[in-house]
Formats: structure tokens, C-alpha cells, sequence
């Protein structure tokens, strides 16, 4: 769940929020888009999401995903929390 060690742990407690300027072309990999051979492989493998009339260029959804997250209910009080990242300060350096 923390890909980036202790250091990690800030973003769980602090989320932050992230503007997306053009939500239809969020989270593209623009270097995979313009690669012919990982493209061809692509359409090779999802011909469901070509457009027929123009085989290069991809389908956007109707729709984005709305995914709706319930906090759990195990979650930590703010002294939990405190003694928690010491906790963690003591084994790991969290500084960075």
C-alpha cells in the first residue's frame, strides 16, 4: 500500500488534491501513444477501443469512472497517529 517506505505514510495522513487541466487526456502516456510498434501492439490486442473510422487514434470513454471510497473505520485518533510516526522515526529515518 506505502510504495514509497515511511516517507510515503504523509500522503495517507495528508492527501493532497490534484487539479486535472484536461480530464479526457489525464493519465495518457503520451511516449507510448507515439510509439508505432507499442501502438500496433496495442490495436492488435484491444480492437475494441479503436475508432473505425481511423484506426490511430484511440477511443475516449463516454463516461469516467466515479469510484466512491468509504473512510475505514479503523482509523487512527490524532494521538495514534503521533505515536505512530515516532514510532516509525525510530526505525526508519522519515526526514527526507
Amino acid at each position: 500500500m506505502v510504495q514509497e517506505g515511511p516517507c510515503g505514510l504523509t500522503r495517507l495522513l495528508h492527501p493532497q488534491d490534484e487539479e486535472v487541466p484536461d480530464l479526457a487526456t489525464y493519465g495518457v502516456d503520451w511516449e507510448v501513444h507515439d510509439d508505432p510498434a507499442l501502438m500496433n501492439h496495442f490495436i492488435e490486442n484491444n480492437p475494441q477501443d479503436i475508432i473505425k473510422a481511423d484506426s490511430s487514434l484511440l477511443t475516449t470513454p463516454t463516461r469516467m469512472s466515479h469510484i466512491v471510497c468509504d473512510s475505514p473505520d479503523a482509523m487512527l485518533t490524532p494521538d495514534e497517529q503521533q505515536m505512530f510516526m515516532q514510532h516509525i522515526g525510530e526505525v526508519e529515518d522519515i526526514t527526507s
